[in-house]
């Protein structure tokens, strides 16, 4: 497989566990290029370096975080602090139209994304972020993707969302207020996710991403029966 040169520009990213079925669920997605491993640029993001595999500009090894991360989702905030600030610290996302941060147990399609954004026609350089499903908040963090614009927003103020809202929260309810605080808009897309719980057989051919597989066969086999 080959980096994608298709627009609008995505750069993805993921942070995973060096434990358990993620790394395994990493390296399923890699050798297919499948998943974040379809946009125009990727990072990876673990409590340790990892090695993922040889891919089309080298050998893809994980950023490390610098330490373990916290077991439960409902408290992860500052471990994607901590992966938002090696975002900024690579500037990667500032060559790119939009930024999506993919959970490695969703099973996500970026030409997908990209249609769905060609419909939208969010404006060109405006701070926006995709509300994508109707539950909740409709911010869930299975799929998260923000503008360029909104992204530069949020880490410029990233720090002092965390000192005003603190972090003992799940880390999609934290972004979302903090992207609404320093004043980014959003548009509304709730087929990009549908539900954060989905159990279906995955052939719904209009939506981005399904969540959540997770393991490697469950993630390949929904994979399979929606490109199909």
């Amino acid at each position: 497989w080959q980096i994608s040169a298709a627009v609008p520009s995505l750069y993805c990213f993921l942070v995973a566990l060096n434990q358990g079925n993620e790394p395994e669920l990493l390296r399923r997605q890699f050798s297919d290029g499948t998943g974040i491993f379809g946009c125009n640029a990727f990072d990876l993001y673990s409590e340790v370096s990892m090695v993922v595999g040889p891919g089309p500009a080298g050998q893809v090894v994980s950023v490390s975080m610098g330490g373990p991360m916290a077991a439960s989702s409902m408290h992860n905030t500052r471990d994607f602090l901590r992966a938002w600030a090696k975002v900024r610290e690579k500037g990667t996302y500032m060559f790119h139209d939009f930024i999506v941060k993919v959970d490695p147990d969703t099973v996500f399609f970026p030409d997908r994304f990209r249609a769905h954004l060609g419909q939208l026609r969010p404006p060109v350089g405006a701070s926006v972020y995709i509300k994508n499903c109707n539950v909740g908040f409709g911010f869930m963090g299975a799929i998260e993707a923000l503008s360029r614009k909104a992204t530069h927003d949020l880490l410029a103020s990233i720090g002092e969302c965390h000192r005003t809202m603190g972090g003992h929260s799940g880390e999609d309810g934290f972004l979302k207020e903090c992207l609404d605080m320093v004043g980014a808009g959003y548009m509304t897309d709730a087929n990009v996710l549908g539900t954060p719980h989905d159990t279906s057989n995955c052939a719904d051919g209009g939506r981005v991403a399904f969540h959540p597989r997770k393991d490697a066969g469950s993630w390949l086999g929904c994979f399979g029966t929606a490109a199909r």
